[in-house]
């Protein structure tokens, strides 16, 4: 796309802006490309959504490469990545961005092999029969609804401790469903338990339940493009009408922490500003203030969830408190996740049940998503402030200066109240006092290559 026009009188922070959002309507993926041998290649891919649709059946990247060409010469000054050696790859960051190295460790950063990409195009590439992967495991089928089968890399660098020979995740209908094959020994590890059955686990299976703090915040969306959501009042009304300790202490039941804020705790250097308290008399008053006193003239509010036990529960738990504290009927629909996600994207929805776990440790991965236009907001809600601030902490050096833009822009996300912080959620899972390797992490993620178990190992080594 040309270079954006700007007005004579345009302040140097607009013209900046405007030039990263120019550059960045440009998508480059950079691959380091060392398999068998080969050396790191330095490769750029620019996609023009225009020419993407352009693209033909045979040969799906051809618009892209072509695009590339005439982005190549401009492409070290722009976006500053190159090889310096054949493994090592070297990234200039227009700001300091104490993050960066978790950043490159998340998986949307993750390498592909680009001569898999070209050969077999998309959606083919992803196959088991043509995936090439570098990590401990490779993908050997994936069943939809069924299972995923992993086995082990032979040519992963460090294959001589990966200790499991084949892992199968499986798809399960519902909690119920997996605690089932769990206790009857079908699972290993089971991800997801119904909360009903949380305290009785503790109590009973203390060596199996594993459970930790998470850096990750369960919420609601507010649709503000909602006529009868519009009002600032009302939306803090019903953040305010939720009881989020008693969710806490009677649905969830795993140790979480009651939501005021958006940021969760622990993240070092930041605390967040204060939010909305549990306060239904407060709660009361602005609803009438925005002209529903005891809720009358309110539509029903209906709340959106994606169809799991877990997020029914609390959702009728809401129910029942908006009903009770502030006379607002609400009404539910579960739907299956893809149509659940496609229907928060396109803000059909009057409330919508979400939750976000930190990309990194740091507090933009809670807040930058509710920039204008980040396909992550899909609430509807947008201010020019708030958006300024996170730009202005993203180029800030001081560390200090940094997270008081951050919890400035906070504040006023909270006030705005497009989203209800509900809790801070903990991690839940079951796992088999045989298998190792085993550790809570604040992400809830956990390393495949280090996981063992021991009763197989000893088995396997009798076969022999």
């Amino acid at each position: 796309p040309p270079p954006p026009e700007l007005s004579p009188r345009a302040t140097d922070q607009e013209r900046g802006d405007a030039e990263v959002a120019w550059k960045r309507s440009w998508l480059y993926v950079v691959e380091t490309d060392a398999a068998a041998g080969g050396s790191a290649r330095r490769v750029a891919y620019a996609k023009d959504p225009a020419a993407a649709e352009r693209q033909d059946a045979a040969a799906p990247y051809r618009g892209r490469i072509e695009r590339c060409l005439h982005v190549l010469p401009e492409f070290e000054s722009t976006v500053g990545i190159r090889a310096e050696s054949d493994a090592t790859l070297v990234v200039q960051l227009v700001n300091r961005t104490a993050y960066f190295k978790e950043l490159v460790a998340f998986y949307p950063l993750y390498p592909v092999n680009r001569r898999c990409v070209e050969a077999h195009g998309a959606p083919n590439w992803t196959k088991a029969e043509n995936l090439v992967s570098n990590g401990p495991f490779r993908l050997v089928f994936r069943r939809l609804r069924d299972r995923i089968r992993l086995a082990k890399n032979d040519q992963y660098w460090d294959a001589a401790n990966v200790h499991v020979k084949v892992i199968d995740a499986l798809a399960t209908k519902s909690e119920t469903t997996a605690l089932n094959m769990y206790l009857h020994g079908q699972l290993d590890w089971a991800t997801y338990v119904p909360v009903s059955t949380i305290p009785k686990l503790k109590a009973e299976y203390p060596d199996h339940f594993r459970g930790g703090p998470e850096l990750t915040t369960y919420f609601y969306r507010v649709n503000v493009t909602r006529p009868e959501l519009r009002d600032v009042r009302v939306r803090r009304a019903l953040g305010m009408a939720i009881d989020k300790q008693r969710i806490c202490d009677l649905v969830t039941r795993a140790g979480e922490m009651a939501a005021t804020s958006m940021v969760p705790p622990g993240l070092a250097g930041y605390t967040s500003p204060p939010g909305d308290p549990y306060d239904v008399e407060a709660a009361r008053r602005l609803l009438a203030e925005a002209g529903y006193p005891g809720g009358r003239g309110l539509p029903p509010i209906e709340i959106l969830y994606n169809d799991m036990d877990a997020h029914r529960t609390i959702a009728e738990t809401i129910q029942q408190m908006w009903k009770q504290n502030l006379g607002v009927d609400a009404e539910l629909r579960g739907l299956e996740w893809g149509v659940y996600l496609d229907s928060t994207h396109k803000l059909d929805y009057d409330v919508a049940r979400a939750g976000w776990i930190a990309d990194y440790p740091d507090p933009n991965t809670f807040l930058d998503m509710f920039m204008t236009g980040n396909d992550n907001n899909q609430t509807g809600w947008s201010n020019a402030r708030y958006d300024t601030l996170i730009r202005q902490a993203a180029a800030e050096p001081d560390a200090a200066r940094r997270m008081a833009l951050f919890a400035e822009a906070e504040a006023i996300l909270l006030a705005e109240a497009p989203v209800i912080p509900i809790y801070f959620r903990v991690s839940k899972n079951l796992v088999h006092p045989r298998v190792e390797g085993f550790f809570n992490t604040v992400q809830d993620e956990h390393p495949l290559r280090l996981i063992r178990v021991r009763e197989r190992e000893a088995a396997n080594q009798a076969a022999r």
